[in-house]
């Protein structure tokens, strides 16, 4: 069986933390009175585990302490104090009482060993292959032994003698006083089993099959029993009875004198949980997921009970209640009696550990680092404290049921027991981190910080979820605060973000606007129209543009900080998320950028236009798809988790509690689940839906093409109430304060009641509202078609004015308020705000100083604001001039003084003193002259002293060489006293015989250089056998090298070599192979065959020879097929009135005979001509030139006729 740590499955596993049994039962053993203290693994020397405390009641967690691995030790208990170790390498004490830690010791490695504590001293064994004696009140080492392999056991103690097991076979007793080794027993296999120690007598079990008996006092063998299968399990001892499991599936009990068989019984599975004795019974786990209580006297089973996986922990016994662990995660506590099950406790992980017990307390570790302790608590105060929120700020936390409200910063509840409580926080304007969750009570006061933060829209539909939902105050009138004119359409929906407005525009363009009064902060260009809607995270602005990119920009100046090109028009709003950007795009994809670079993580491809904007949400991004697909992605790699097909294109969803709404054109809002995309409830509609339902309280309100605005149930999707605007209602709502801001087709703003849909107010503008209104600090913003933003506010706004007087016309100074920084070379700087309080600070030009408070905090209440800040030019002064000087050493030697630094002009006089053997040569860089000089400080200096060795005497060793080998060294020279450690090496067939001249002896000899040196190394040659070489040849061929005589060990390349028409086809004999080369060693005559094959002959090529013939006559021969290179002789015969006149194509000729050579396929046509009737282009040329004759003497009789006529 292996116990390698990889298996702790095996034997490890089988072993399982052979350090963690601990059972429950009553047995008598020779022993001391027992105690209430848990000393070591299995309680006490005999491992009865069983202890006379009474353990928990109830599976109530008075405290647990998370170490940095799997705990698979079983804690000893002593003194108020818990040792136990863990995987982390680390051996802790913690105070028993509230689970704090005390010390930690750090071994080499896992540490499964359950500790053992005696006489203020811990005992442990850890996987470095150590036993460790520690300091019980600090963890600091008293000694430490090592062992040939990991100790997973664990030790015992008795009459000052440690008792141990190894996996290296061997039991060892080890002194306690300093840990050296009294003796050792060496069994046949690993061991991984805690011994027992009682009367003398040491018990435990191996993998070799066997429980053993060893004399405690010389560790001989008394005894030892075989079982079936390795021996993990370790053995109890009570009543003159040894019980001990095995991997064979059985419990045994032996006499523990002679250790004869008295009964066994078997199991499912292996036995490899150690056994408790109390009561009369023993009680034992087995991997069959069964734990057994059997008759102590018989064997015969009394109950069982069944657990959901294997049992490897070993049972505590208390006089009612067994205690024990199982790998389904769970403790148990169960009646010792009848087995009923009195409590369970489910932890993270496996439960291979196995319990102590002391006084009303059960202490046990788990696979998910922790160590447990279940018990009695009293009751403690919760107490919630607030940081973030400014003075006076109301606040209120609901905790398990009960409210309080405070404008303090801390709110306390008292008298609360033990257990884990739920609480909500509540606050308008703010975000609470955490806003709600569960605190656990164990054993001390808890104190719960709560983070506030401003809560700012920081996004299309406020947050990744796209819940459409802010904590912010919110107006009640239409009041105006301010309108801001891009003068084109704004569809983008505004982020407003410490105290600055960005929005997109299609004049291509994203402006950022002071949030207070509208005033231009900065705007960026792009290529194309900003539809998308902006997020602001970590002071950068994403937004992406119709010119296909998708931009970073800095949220304080407006600069480029990186874009990413997608493949078209990115009408889609981003969400960023744990440092990444996801967006999607008219190129069908879905991507994930890194927000830092704009590097691409991945892309996810749809099957259409992806124009929705994604909300991210536990590891999952959702977005729709105009293929009418909702995805659910995973935000790490973009694999699909679940799609959901709608009936048309998908808009923009929220996910809130694990439900995914999102509405489509196809009419209908759709409610997912948001784990696997079931669908939970749908509603219809009147017609498309584009706008994104935000999320409230139970509320889900959308608007839809039809001209509706609907609230529905989000439990069940049954309608509340839905207000009809006069058009379509494109925007998506947002809430805040009970109140639902939507923009419509109709042009107006409409401030809804989330109760019954009632109108509050509206607002008309010039164009339709398509952007999404969004609502900060109790203003609500949004742009409209008629290229305006406007922003609507109940709060009246005032002026805060910081006025300079002392600054030089033209000085820029500037002011920072409430985060919006200001400059100016006038001496006012005015910033807009309403009641409030208000950080600011005030920056000092260069050359001015200030008396005046230039940071703090401003109350604006009901009145403009006026802070006055003087400065005072400073008055130039001129500083000591300093110069530093820096000092370099070359070779052995020093210089005085060394490095320092100089008042302008200071003389220095430097000296250089040489170390022994060495001599000053020169000065170099800032100084000259000899061993003294000085140099005057009027610059920074650098001086470096040159030292240069006295050379020692030098001596030529020289290498003389008699036979064939070599020296190293060869031929050198050295310095005086130099030691040459000379090596010679024999060639092949040589031995080194000796040194002569100034070295002598064998090999590797050293020579000391106090003189001219000349050695001589000589070598004779070694007796070779030769044999001979003989090549035969089958076939026609040739090999080279011929047939010769080789010393032994030659290595011989032949060659093979085919004559023309024969080919090589492989040695045998001596040498096998198909390569025309190969080699033979000559360790004996050889005779080496080359066979050569000769070559079958080549059917010779085949050509066709076409004959053509024109005119009237015949060929011969006629169309025909010949072999390469075959002549043909070919014979024209004309017909009667035809005569032949030539050959043309692939043979020219006028003979009626003539030949051709077939080397090709070839074509030859003959041509024959008529003998008696012209052929009628010369009957044409004919009659033209008989025209012409005539046609001349027609003119020339008219020519002729004129001149008569005169």
């Amino acid at each position: 069986m292996r116990y390698t740590k990889q298996g702790k499955v095996v034997f490890l596993t089988l072993v399982l933390l052979l350090p963690i049994l601990s059972c429950v039962i009553n047995v008598q053993i020779a022993k001391a009175d027992k105690t209430n203290d848990w000393l070591n693994f299995r309680y006490d020397n005999a491992n009865t585990g069983h202890t006379p405390s009474t353990g928990p009641l109830t599976n109530n967690t008075k405290w647990s302490y998370t170490t940095g691995g799997i705990v698979y030790s079983s804690a000893a208990v002593v003194d108020g104090v818990v040792y136990v170790g863990s995987q982390d390498n680390n051996v802790y004490a913690l105070n028993a009482t509230t689970g704090t830690k005390i010390w930690n010791f750090t071994t080499g490695g896992d540490v499964d060993s359950s500790p053992t504590f005696f006489d203020g001293v811990v005992y442990v064994g850890s996987y470095d292959n150590n036993v460790y004696a520690l300091n019980a009140a600090d963890g600091s080492k008293i000694w430490n032994y090592t062992t040939g392999q990991y100790v997973i056991a664990s030790p015992k103690v008795s009459n000052n003698v440690v008792y141990v097991t190894s996996a290296d076979n061997k039991t060892y007793a080890l002194d306690t006083a300093d840990g050296s080794q009294i003796w050792n027993y060496t069994t046949g296999a690993e061991l991984g089993s805690t011994p027992a120690v009682v009367n003398g007598v040491v018990y435990f079990g191996s993998a070799d099959n066997k429980t053993y008996a060893l004399n405690a006092t010389d560790g001989n063998k008394i005894w030892n029993y075989t079982t079936g299968n390795c021996v993990a399990s370790s053995p109890a001892i009570a009543n003159g009875i040894v019980y001990v499991g095995s991997d064979d599936h059985k419990l045994y009990a032996l006499n523990d004198t002679t250790g004869d068989h008295i009964w066994n019984y078997t199991t499912g599975n292996r036995v490899i949980s150690s056994p408790a004795v109390a009561n009369g019974m023993v009680y034992v786990g087995s991997w069959d997921n069964q734990f057994y209580a059997l008759n102590a006297t018989t064997g015969t089973k009394i109950w069982n009970y069944t657990t959901g996986n294997k049992i490897y922990s070993s049972p505590a016994v208390t006089d009612d209640v067994v205690f024990f662990g199982s790998i389904d995660g769970k403790v148990y506590s169960v009646n010792a009696t009848d087995g009923s099950l009195v409590w369970s406790y489910q932890t993270g992980g496996y439960v291979g550990a196995s319990p102590a017990v002391v006084e009303d307390v059960m202490y046990i570790g788990s696979y998910d680092g922790n160590l447990y302790a279940f018990g009695i608590t009293e009751q403690f105060t919760v107490t919630f404290t607030a940081s973030g929120l400014p003075s006076g700020t109301s606040w209120s936390v609901t905790f398990d049921g009960t409210a309080q409200n405070s404008t303090t910063d801390t709110i306390t509840f008292t008298d609360v027991l033990l257990g884990t409580y739920e609480y909500t926080v509540i606050v308008t304007n703010y975000v609470a981190t955490p806003a709600s969750g569960t605190i656990t009570v164990s054993d001390a006061d808890v104190n719960q910080p709560i983070t506030f933060e401003f809560d700012w829209w920081t996004q299309f539909s406020h947050d990744n979820a796209n819940t459409g939902y802010s904590r912010s105050e919110a107006p009640l009138t239409n009041q105006t605060l301010w309108n801001y004119t891009i003068g084109d359409t704004v569809s983008s929906s505004p982020a407003v973000v410490d105290g600055v407005v960005y929005i997109g525009s299609w004049d291509n363009n994203i402006y950022a606007l002071n949030a207070n009064d509208g005033t231009s902060v900065w705007n960026y260009t792009t290529e194309g129209g900003v539809g998308s809607s902006p997020v602001v995270v970590d002071d950068v602005v994403y937004v992406g543009s119709r010119d296909d990119n998708m931009y970073a920009l800095d949220a304080i100046y407006g600069t480029k900080i990186w874009n990413y090109t997608t493949g078209d028009d990115v009408y889609t709003s981003p969400a960023v998320k744990d440092g990444v950007v996801f967006v999607g795009s008219l190129d069908c994809n879905v991507y994930a950028l890194n927000a830092t670079d704009g590097t691409k993580i991945w892309n996810y491809t749809t099957g259409d236009w992806v124009s929705s904007s994604p909300a991210v949400v536990g590891g999952v991004v959702y977005v729709g798809s105009c293929d009418t697909y909702l995805y659910a992605l995973n935000v790490t790699d973009g694999s699909q988790i679940w799609n959901y097909k709608t009936g048309g294109f998908v808009a923009d969803s929220a996910v809130v509690d694990d439900v995914v709404y999102v509405g489509t054109t196809d009419g209908i809002i759709y409610a997912l689940n948001a784990v696997n995309g079931s669908e939970i409830w749908n509603y219809a509609t009147g017609s498309s839906i584009q706008s994104c339902p935000a999320v409230a309280k139970g509320v889900l309100c959308i608007g839809a093409d039809d001209g509706h605005v609907y609230a529905l149930n989000t439990t069940d999707g049954e309608q509340i109430w839905n207000y009809t605007t006069g058009d379509c209602v494109w925007s998506s709502p947002a809430i805040a304060k009970g109140i639902v801001y939507v923009g419509s087709h109709d042009k107006k703003l409409h401030a809804l009641n989330i109760t019954d849909g009632s109108l509050v107010w509206s607002y008309l503008t010039d164009g339709y509202l398509i952007s999404s209104p969004a609502v900060a600090n109790g203003t609500v913003f949004v742009g409209s078609c008629d290229g305006k933003v406007y922003a609507f506010s109940t709060y009246p706004t005032y002026t805060v004015n910081f006025v300079e007087t002392g600054l030089s016309a033209g000085t820029s100074w500037s002011v920072t308020f409430d985060g919006t920084l200001k400059s100016s070379t006038s001496n006012t700087i005015s910033f807009t705000s309403a009641n409030g309080n208000y950080s600011y600070s005030v920056s000092t030009p260069s050359g001015y100083s200030s008396s005046s408070q230039l940071s703090g905090t401003i109350q604006v209440t009901d009145a403009n604001v006026t802070r006055n800040i003087v400065f005072t030019k400073n008055t130039p002064y001129t500083p000591t001039t300093y110069y530093d000087l820096t000092i370099y050493v070359t070779g052995n030697g020093t210089v005085t003084p060394t490095n320092g630094t100089y008042i302008a002009g200071t003389s220095v006089n430097l000296e250089a003193l040489a170390a022994e053997g060495w001599t000053f040569s020169g000065w170099s860089g800032s100084a000259t002259g000899t061993e003294n000089t000085t140099i005057v400080m009027n610059s920074n200096k650098v001086v470096t002293a040159t030292f240069t060795q006295q050379e020692p005497a030098e001596y030529t060793l020289t290498i003389l060489v008699i036979g064939e080998g070599t020296v190293t060294p060869t031929n050198g020279t050295y310095t005086d006293g130099t030691n040459v450690t000379l090596q010679a090496t024999s060639h092949e067939g040589w031995t080194f015989d000796g040194w002569s001249g100034d070295a002598t002896g064998t090999n590797d000899t050293v020579i000391v250089m106090d003189a001219n040196k000349t050695v001589t190394a000589t070598f004779t040659q070694d007796n070779i056998p030769e044999y001979t070489l003989t090549t035969l040849v089958v076939g026609e061929g040739t090999v080279t090298p011929a047939n010769g005589t080789y010393p032994s060990g030659t290595v011989v390349t032949l060659t093979a070599s085919n004559t023309e028409g024969w080919t090589f086809s492989g040695w045998s004999s001596d040498a096998t192979g198909t390569q025309t080369t190969v080699t033979v060693t000559m360790d004996s005559d050889k005779t080496v065959t080359a066979t050569f094959t000769e070559n079958p002959e080549e059917e010779p090529e085949e050509y066709t020879l076409t004959i053509l013939v024109v005119g009237n006559g015949t060929v011969t021969p006629a169309n025909q097929t010949y072999q390469e290179g075959t002549t043909v002789t070919l014979e024209a015969l004309s017909a009667e009135g035809w005569s032949f006149s030539g050959w043309s194509g692939d043979k020219t000729a006028t003979a009626n005979t003539t030949t051709i050579v077939m080397n090709s396929d070839k074509t030859v046509t003959a041509t024959f001509t008529n003998e008696v009737i012209p052929e009628f282009p010369q009957l044409l040329i004919l009659a033209i030139c008989v025209i012409a004759m005539v046609a001349v003497a027609t003119v020339y009789k008219n020519r002729i006729g004129k001149l008569t006529h005169k």
